[in-house]
């Protein structure tokens, strides 16, 4: 599995090697905590809403579980999630 590797001094960037664990599904209070720090509201409000609700927080498009084995938002925390089909 790879990620992305973003150098500050230009505009390159190089796949590096990311480990299947470093990757692994985002329990639901693990969202809830993310969602919280973006200053959005969660309660009675699904995961699937949730993370939708993150995505467009941080400025990605707001399509979590919507990919069909192919996504170009490769800086989305949710990415991998949604290309295993972690929902």
């Amino acid at each position: 599995m790879y990620g992305i590797e973003f150098f500050q001094d230009d505009i390159s960037f190089a796949p590096v090697k990311i480990k299947k664990e470093e990757v692994a599904a985002m329990l639901m209070e693990e969202v809830r905590a993310k969602a919280k720090g973006l200053g959005i509201k969660t309660s009675r409000v699904k995961k699937m809403e949730i993370i939708k609700a993150i995505q467009k927080a941080e400025g990605n498009f707001p399509c979590f579980a919507t990919a069909d084995d192919y996504c170009d938002q490769v800086l989305c925390c949710f990415r991998q999630d949604c290309l295993d089909k972690n929902y």
